[in-house]
């Protein structure tokens, strides 16, 4: 089945529990479905039917992974980055609070 919206084609995919991710050729990680902890890392909270862009990782970025209500990839220059819940930790940016947005692994 081919995933409507994304256009450059994917050469990774996964999927969390309510939403999936994908790497494209280009290097950008896009995401769709569930997005109630912005584990989409689009800056919304918006359910999304089809890939929306996560920010701040438009080009070099790979591995995208997803867990319970987040996910995380690797960003150009090998820097891990997460985005979504993060009430235990999971963001591994030190703290417990949630981001829609990718932060930087520590």
């Amino acid at each position: 089945m081919t995933v409507s919206g994304l256009a450059a084609g994917a050469t990774s995919i996964t999927a969390g529990f309510h939403h999936s991710c994908a790497a494209t050729g280009a290097g950008a990680i896009t995401c769709w479905g569930l997005n109630d902890h912005g584990q989409l890392g689009d800056g919304t909270r918006v359910n999304r039917t089809r890939p929306s862009q996560v920010v701040g990782l438009s080009r070099g970025a790979s591995l995208p992974t997803g867990g319970w209500s987040y996910s995380c990839a690797v960003a150009a220059g090998g820097v891990g980055k997460c985005w979504g819940a993060n009430e235990s930790g999971q963001l591994g940016n030190g703290t417990t609070t949630s981001s829609l947005v990718p932060v930087t692994v520590r």
